[in-house]
């Protein structure tokens, strides 16, 4: 198992909750007034990216992920061995779930014009898996339960305050459901891969993927 051959960092000590928490209830604050504060300015959020709603939400992660980080002020050093550890998780992930996928609710394959949008968005989101994986690093397993209830309750109710404000990301609701099983399969890598980078470059290219294979292209 990848967990087994991790390089854990003996370096690492837990932020304290009061700055896990916080930035986890700011970030969304301060995502959706960017988009509003953007949208105002005149860019056209709803096909930003190139694809329907998914370029603004890839920019709500970024966004909401570097205030996260900001307010951890906890960055570990990645590696490549970590990058090669993360890459094969994303491959596992992408195996587990793209092979049904494709089959019951969702055109996995990526088309070439999709694929281009992959790296980009999947890069926007990783600020807000590094975020959260450091977070419930060293977290007890009774732990797991209260943040991944936190996370898919704030993620949503992020994105239907932004939709408050901005209506023509109607879209996004169809990502909102998906929230609370996606969240937890997330939190159980996290959990047993023990290492915030590796768990932090897997969710991404994994939620990217996601996001590029199931949002209709701009025209």
């Amino acid at each position: 198992m990848i967990s087994s051959i991790v390089p854990r960092q003996p370096h690492f000590k837990k932020v304290p909750a009061l700055r896990r928490w916080s930035g986890l209830l700011l970030a969304p604050l301060v995502a959706g007034g960017s988009l509003i504060f953007l949208s105002q300015g005149g860019v056209e959020l709803a096909s930003l990216g190139g694809v329907q709603v998914g370029g603004a939400i890839g920019l709500w992660f970024f966004v909401a992920g570097i205030t996260w980080l900001a307010l951890l002020a906890r960055l570990p050093r990645p590696t490549l061995q970590i990058a090669k550890l993360g890459l094969i998780l994303f491959a596992l992930l992408w195996v587990a779930f793209g092979a049904m996928a494709q089959v019951v609710w969702l055109q996995w394959w990526l088309i070439p014009t999709r694929l281009q949008l992959w790296l980009p968005l999947a890069a926007a989101c990783l600020p807000w898996f590094l975020a959260s994986g450091i977070a419930q690093q060293e977290t007890k397993s009774k732990e797991r339960f209260g943040w991944w209830f936190a996370q898919s309750a704030i993620l949503i109710g992020g994105f239907l305050l932004t939709l408050n404000f901005l209506p023509q990301l109607g879209f996004m609701f169809l990502l909102l459901p998906l929230f609370p099983p996606l969240i937890a399969v997330l939190s159980l890598v996290v959990a047993l891969v023990k290492e915030a980078w590796i768990a932090a470059l897997a969710s991404a290219l994994f939620f990217g993927w996601i996001l590029a294979a199931g949002f209709p292209l701009s025209s």
